[in-house]
């Protein structure tokens, strides 16, 4: 056998296989695989769009919603660059405003690179899900404006209503005559 055979070998025997991870709190029948985000995703595109045409004369970042931050844990980790270059040095109340100009006070800690209080109450607020994308602008020292590119979008909602009320056409089946005398069914 030629070492390098023998070294796939090894290295087939040393990888993991992807194991599920239970998620907090469901039980050993309820799995689900880990949050992931997809880069590739209709919503991540059009919030990458979206901040390319922000004024780049306010730093802005894009960020995919995931379980954790919408359902549980309500806990929102911010890039750690964008936190050291932009963000205060110091634990901070950090107001965030909606696209109607909403504000909601959250708190920023510093040493975990992210907003805590205060970021549950938006989550709700504003109907986050896993999958929404924001788009964090910086328009003031402690002011984040929040674009919100939702997962479920309208458009697509709107096609749906639309094939339901196709259906509003048709007409009922008259049942008299269907059944004969002496049939169960």
């Amino acid at each position: 056998m030629s070492s390098l055979a023998a070294n796939k070998k090894v290295i087939k025997r040393r990888s993991p296989t992807p194991k599920k991870v239970q998620a907090k709190g469901e039980g050993s029948n309820s799995r689900r695989e880990c949050d992931s985000v997809d880069e590739n995703s209709l919503p991540m595109r059009r919030a990458r769009e979206l901040q390319a045409n922000l004024s780049p004369q306010f730093p802005s970042l894009v960020k995919f919603m995931l379980h954790s931050h919408t359902a549980s844990g309500f806990w929102l980790g911010l890039p750690k660059d964008f936190c050291a270059s932009h963000l205060p040095n110091h634990n901070a109340a950090i107001i965030l405003v909606d696209e109607n100009g909403k504000e909601m006070e959250t708190r920023y800690l510093v040493e975990r690179h992210g907003l805590s209080g205060g970021w549950r109450g938006f989550s709700v607020e504003h109907n986050l899900i896993a999958g929404d994308v924001l788009v964090f602008q910086l328009i003031e020292p402690f002011k984040l404006k929040v674009y919100i590119v939702r997962a479920n979008d309208s458009t697509n909602i709107e096609c749906a209503i639309s094939l339901l009320n196709l259906s509003h056409s048709a007409q009922p089946i008259a049942s008299e005559g269907l059944l004969q005398e002496g049939d169960d069914n």
